[in-house]
């Protein structure tokens, strides 16, 4: 069922190429923790990154102490001061959309999807990057994925604008209607503006957003409906294809054509292939040819980017997994300080404080 809603003249509905874009940018979305990265280097604070992170590991106290549980406390203060300055410039981009979000709305539904969040809305909601959740008074999302619209031409750029303004539109009329109609359970009068009419929602069957490729518009579906329908069953027309102009987080494989099926493959029960033995490999051969960092946080970041860049074809398919970095980071440590005990530094750091405590 395909609804397209007017206000103001206008024919609220996403066009054909509208909405092959926003398939196609849903696809390549990478969790939004993934952006700090790009703010560190957008700040000019890796430096001090490296060095905070550094400050926390030395100053972790590992025997009850007053002095250095104070100062441990500081570094903690500082290190959250930081990532609150990263957060800060990614809820920017989001505000200016620079960043196209992608969020599962809250409460959850069986048919719960992802769906573009209105750039607008990033000034009620409170961001929480480290969840990925975003939650507000009338809104909330979960599972966050951005994509930089950057890395867009400018023409495509343009319809993200318009498209998120759609479904800003879509939303704002959604919840005025809410609001009226328990105005009217309540006996209360209420001046919010009446709405379109004949959506076929309710309480207990709420309306749902999903771009579809049936005629490429704007496609609103009831929970009833939903669990027996498919989103759609034709290839939509060709289109002009995405321009990828750099390589931020969330921009690798944009250069993909849009004349492919727009709907997704069915999904593979056993999922993707994770890309951590290859990840393995490669570090086994960064330290056997003596490449590997002094630190193991920077040592991941390279090994991250390698990946991303080497597997980009697999991992836009959806034949291969990327790990997120923090993950990345937690399984191959013991790795990396196997194979280069001498940048263990938190290992040393114990050994003498041992040491002076025997001494003494």
């Amino acid at each position: 069922m395909t609804k397209s809603r007017s206000r103001g003249g206008q024919n609220l509905k996403l066009s054909r190429e509208q909405n092959v874009l926003f398939t196609r940018l849903e696809r390549i979305a990478v969790p939004i923790d993934q952006a700090r990265n790009d703010a560190l280097i957008a700040l000019g604070l890796v430096e001090v990154f490296y060095a905070l992170e550094d400050e926390l590991m030395l100053k972790r106290p590992l025997v009850p102490d007053p002095v250095m549980e104070r100062e441990y406390a500081q570094a903690e203060r500082r290190w959250q001061g930081l990532m609150d300055r990263l957060d800060g410039w990614i809820l920017e981009e989001l505000k200016r959309a620079r960043l196209l979000a992608y969020g599962v709305r809250l409460p959850l539904t069986p048919s719960a999807v992802a769906m573009p969040i209105p750039s607008g809305l990033w000034h009620s909601l409170k961001l929480d990057v480290e969840q990925c959740r975003a939650t507000g008074e009338d809104w909330s999302f979960m599972e966050i994925r951005i994509v930089f619209v950057t890395i867009l031409t400018p023409r495509h750029r343009e319809l993200v604008e318009n498209g998120l303004w759609v479904f800003g539109t879509w939303m704002a009329e959604e919840l005025i209607e809410t609001k009226r109609r328990e105005a009217d359970r309540q006996g209360q009068p209420t001046n919010c503006p009446p709405v379109a009419q004949g959506l076929g929602a309710s309480a207990a069957n709420p309306l749902h957003v999903h771009v579809a490729s049936i005629d490429e518009a704007l496609v609103v579906k009831t929970e009833a409906l939903r669990r027996n329908t498919r989103y759609g069953k034709e290839a939509p027309a060709s289109s002009e294809a995405l321009h990828q102009t750099g390589k931020p987080a969330g921009s690798d494989h944009v250069e993909v054509a849009t004349d492919a099926e727009t709907v997704p493959p069915a999904p593979n029960k056993s999922g993707p292939r994770t890309i951590n033995p290859e990840i393995r490999v490669q570090l086994e051969e960064r330290s056997r040819l003596k490449q590997c960092k002094e630190t193991w946080r920077e040592e991941a970041t390279i090994l991250h980017a390698w990946a991303r860049r080497t597997f980009r074809k697999e991992i836009a398919a959806k034949e291969r997994k990327l790990p997120g970095l923090k993950r990345l980071r937690e399984v191959h440590a013991d790795t990396y300080y196997r194979l280069n005990p001498e940048f263990d530094r938190g290992k040393r750091f114990r050994q003498q404080s041992i040491q002076a405590i025997e001494s003494g």
